[in-house]
């Protein structure tokens, strides 16, 4: 039945968006990890071409965390602000994932500049990514608000931008795909869609409007957000929308 409901939606929002921006094919699934045993994670990782590690969500040694990092070349590493969890700690953990070969650092704007500018600056010195990510949990701003949020994190040096909202109509999600028709100057590029039962189809679309890839957890147990589907899913999805699909390499990424 879920298959039935995305390929309803589907249409729709195709038939919308298409117009605006030319389509320009799937790029890849980023797989998301979260509360695995190393030899776990090593596993779902192997099969992907790329893939966010939770490490605010996990338990991992600093040799585990190593190990993991200098295991895959695609690896973006994530650890969310908490109470319970110092700037100290989370940067600490970040800046030892880069020097073991992290791709990108998924960072949210509103993170403090000092937090920003370390990891900027270690990520300076390979060629590791700034990913800067603004999360709405409630709704979805304004497209004017959401615009001068991409120019903030366009401004701090992020070469991937992530823009998720919380949608609770098609309207809304239709707001939040809007945005793929911002100009960014290269090699910047955006990645946004919608949290909630509504914002699944902006999942599904994204890479067809040109995020260089959307994001599915490794499992049930690895799901993050609402409405997040899973890798497997999302491939079986995909395969129906598209009989020859298959995830491409990622080099011009």
């Amino acid at each position: 039945m879920w298959i039935l409901y995305f390929l309803k939606d589907w249409g729709k929002v195709s038939s919308i968006l298409c117009p605006w921006t030319p389509l320009k094919g799937l790029s890849v699934i980023c797989t998301v990890v979260k509360e695995k045993t190393l030899p776990q994670t090593l596993s779902l990782i192997k099969k992907a071409l790329f893939a966010e590690i939770r490490l605010d969500l996990s338990s991992y040694t600093k040799d585990e965390t190593a190990v993991i990092f200098s295991s895959h070349p695609r690896l973006i590493a994530t650890y969310r602000s908490s109470d319970s969890v110092s700037d100290e700690t989370r940067t600490a953990a970040l800046l030892h994932a880069v020097k073991h070969g992290a791709w990108a650092v998924d960072l949210d704007l509103s993170d403090s500049f000092f937090l920003k500018e370390k990891i900027k600056r270690e990520l300076s010195l390979g060629s590791g990514q700034l990913m800067l990510s603004y999360h709405n949990y409630e709704t979805t701003p304004s497209s004017a608000c959401l615009e001068e949020i991409i120019t903030r994190c366009s401004a701090e040096g992020a070469t991937l931008i992530k823009i998720v909202t919380t949608a609770h109509s098609r309207e809304e999600v239709l707001r939040i795909l809007s945005l793929y028709r911002f100009s960014l100057i290269p090699p910047a590029r955006l990645i946004t869609f919608a949290m909630g039962a509504p914002g699944r189809i902006s999942r599904l679309a994204a890479p067809f409007l040109g995020a260089p890839f959307t994001y599915a957890a490794a499992d049930p147990s690895c799901k993050t957000a609402p409405g997040q589907l899973t890798y497997d899913e999302l491939k079986q999805i995909y395969s129906i929308l598209l009989p020859r699909f298959s995830e491409k390499e990622a080099d011009n990424i």
